[in-house]
Order: structure tokens, then C-alpha cells, then sequence
């Protein structure tokens, strides 16, 4: 291998590493703001998996906030950005420094953690297997299409501008603002590696409850699993969506099996930020707030916390959802085009759409949804549109 080829799979990924070690500061001083306690009370987080994962999803979280801000004061230009995640991090470090209890719960955490990542270790070195896939060039509908265009016009424009020649110009556009700052690296291989290990992030998550629940043998085959689906893996090719709004769906859904656990209504808030980040992912997202809030109703019979957690989630998700009733009349444009207008896209033309989108996935009978586990491993092309 030579020099120039070596660099090419470092360097993006010495970016990526900055960026996740940003995240994760970030994300532990956010749950030291809400968790100020003593040094000696009990961690948030019940082992070290956990603790890394929520840590760094939180912080992603509140990166993707601030970029809301900044692309809609339109500062989505490399100064801003680098200065404003530079002083994220520096604020947090500060903060960490003075408030020495964060890091003693995280290293509480850790304790007896070292076993637990030394038995996730061979399932990562698989993941070895997998790091040139983000480097190739950029391909998939909804990525050339999409994501990517929008991304980069989005780092042109310098902020949030529609551009009603492009595909869904009034939609739920997170990850494309995180995909604009990885387009400041030439090159798509950088907001690709985004969305991959948004992927393994999920797979940490996967395998820390899994352990803290079952054992680190049923961790382990279920990290394992998540590696022998075929779209899982595809997934590290493409800059979607769907890896996002996986993880932040699953650290929403993490974080509300803790707090029935703990009963630490504090955990719930950062269940609201996991799932408000969710919706303002993907539209599918959005369908993911009613079973949690249904079920922080039902296990809390608490009206008043329900509906604070219900707020909270708004906040953090309906940013896009305003932006497109405001500007195209229609907050999930282009669906609900009957109730709300067809602005942009034609009947006919959602119609075609919805028929295509129809074609995902299996036929939607009783049998189909008791095997889908199953199918998932033996018809995986069925779920990228291809029923073939």
C-alpha cells in the first residue's frame, strides 16, 4: 500500500475521530448538566458500553442543534462551524474540570468495563473488514438525489435556502446539515463515514443493553447479527438517513428502558432529545414518539410528565416540520398532499411515489410479520426495493 493510498483511508477518518471525541465531551458534560450529583451516588449509565454510547449521541445531538442555529442565521461556512464546535468542546471541558462528579460516575461506569470491550474486540475486528467501504465514490438514489446535493448546497448557500429544483426541498434535513460539514473535506467519503459508524454507534448501544440485560454471550451474538444484514452493511456505502434515525430511535428507546429501571425522571429528558433528533432525522422517525410517549404515560400515569416529555421532543424535532408548513403550507411535504395541498408535487405524481415506496420490504401479510427476523437475513433485497 502505498503512501497516497494510505493517506486517503487515514485522513478522513483522523477527521471522523476528532469529530467523535468532540461528541463525546460534548455529550458528557450535557448529561453533567442534568446529572449533578455527588461523586459517590450512582452513575446514569448501568456499564461502560452504555455510558460511551449515550455520551456520544447526546453529543451528536447537540451538534446537529447547533448547526440548526447556525444554518438558519445562515453561518453554515467553515469559520463558523470549526469555531462554534471548537468552543462546544472547550465549554465542555471547562465545565467537566469544574465538576468533578460527571467524570467520577463515568469512571464508575467503567469499572469492570475493560472485560466487556475486551469481549466485544473480535466483532470490531470484523468491522475492519469494513472500512474501505465509506471511501468509495457516492452512490444510491437517495444520496445523489438527495442528501448529498442538498448538503452541498446548503455549505454554498452558506445557510438554509430552499431549492425547489432538488428532490424533497421540504423535509426532514439533520443529517444533510452534518453532511454539508463533511463536505468541507473533498470528497463524499467523509459524510458517508458519518452515516457508517452512526451504524456501529447503534451496534454499541445493541450490544451494551443486550449485556447489561442477558450476558456478554447474547451481546455478542446480537452485535454479530447486526453484521450478517445485508442492508446494514450497504449502509456504510451511502450517505442516507437511515442510520441515523436507527440510532437516535434506539438511544430513545435505550434511554426510556433505564428510566423504568431508575425512575430518574432526568434520564427521561435526554429520551426526549434522542427522540426529537429522530424526527427531525426522517419522517419515520416522527412514528417513533408514540410508542414512547404512550408508554412513559402508561408506566408513569403521569399526564403532567407525559406532556412535558411530549414538549421537550417537540423542541427538539419540529424545527423542520414549522419550516415546511411555513414555506410549503404542508409539515411532512410532500405526503398528506390531500389535506394539505399538493404544492410542488401532483397527485399522480405522490401516487407514483407512494407505489414505488410500496415495493420495499415484503408483502404485508400476518405470516410476512411473525418471519421478519428471519426475512431480514434470507430476503434482504426485498428491502432495498428490489423484489428480485
Amino acid at each position: 500500500m502505498d503512501k497516497s493510498t494510505l493517506t486517503l483511508i487515514l485522513e478522513p477518518y483522523a477527521w471522523l475521530m476528532l469529530w467523535l471525541l468532540g461528541c463525546w465531551v460534548q455529550g458528557l458534560a450535557a448529561w453533567g448538566l442534568v446529572f449533578r450529583r455527588q461523586p459517590d451516588d450512582a452513575p446514569p449509565w448501568p456499564n461502560a458500553e452504555l455510558a460511551v454510547f449515550m455520551t456520544v449521541c447526546a453529543g451528536m445531538a447537540v451538534n446537529i442543534l447547533a448547526l440548526i442555529v447556525l444554518a438558519a442565521s445562515h453561518l453554515l461556512s467553515p469559520l463558523p462551524v470549526f469555531a462554534a464546535f471548537i468552543l462546544l468542546t472547550l465549554a465542555s471541558v471547562l465545565y467537566l474540570r469544574g465538576q468533578g462528579s460527571t467524570l467520577a460516575q463515568f469512571r464508575s461506569a467503567w469499572r469492570g468495563g475493560w472485560k466487556a470491550w475486551a469481549m466485544i474486540l473480535p466483532v470490531f475486528l470484523l468491522i475492519l473488514a469494513y472500512v474501505i467501504r465509506p471511501l468509495g465514490p457516492p452512490w444510491g438514489m437517495d444520496a445523489l438525489t438527495y442528501h448529498l446535493p442538498y448538503a452541498r448546497f446548503y455549505l454554498e448557500q452558506g445557510g438554509l435556502v430552499a431549492n425547489e429544483l432538488l428532490r424533497l426541498p421540504y423535509h426532514t434535513h439533520n443529517l444533510n446539515l452534518l453532511y454539508s460539514v463533511a463536505l468541507i473535506y473533498p470528497g463524499a467519503s467523509l459524510a458517508q463515514m458519518v452515516h457508517a459508524v452512526m451504524g456501529f454507534a447503534a451496534m454499541l448501544g445493541v450490544y451494551g443493553l443486550v449485556r447489561y440485560w442477558y450476558g456478554w454471550i447474547s451481546a455478542l451474538i446480537a452485535a454479530s447479527a447486526m453484521l450478517l444484514l445485508a442492508e446494514f452493511i450497504r449502509s456504510f456505502e451511502h450517505a442516507y438517513a437511515d442510520n441515523g434515525v436507527m440510532l437516535f430511535a434506539a438511544a430513545a428507546f435505550i434511554a426510556l428502558a433505564w428510566w423504568l429501571e431508575r425512575r430518574d425522571t432526568r434520564i427521561l429528558w435526554f429520551c426526549a432529545l434522542f427522540a426529537g433528533t429522530a424526527m427531525g432525522t426522517k419522517y419515520f422517525g416522527s412514528l417513533m414518539t408514540i410508542p414512547l410517549g404512550l408508554a412513559v404515560l402508561w408506566y408513569s400515569r403521569d399526564i403532567k410528565l407525559t406532556l412535558r416529555f411530549a414538549l421537550l421532543t417537540a423542541l427538539f424535532g419540529l424545527f423542520w416540520y414549522l419550516r415546511s408548513w411555513w414555506l410549503a403550507g404542508n409539515p411532512v411535504h410532500p405526503f398528506a398532499g390531500e389535506i394539505f395541498g399538493h404544492y410542488l408535487w401532483s397527485a399522480g405524481e405522490l401516487a407514483a411515489n407512494m407505489e414505488q415506496l410500496g415495493k420495499w420490504g415484503l408483502d404485508k401479510t400476518l405470516a410476512n410479520f411473525f418471519l421478519l427476523p428471519y426475512k431480514l437475513f434470507t430476503e434482504a433485497r426485498s428491502f432495498n426495493g428490489d423484489p428480485g
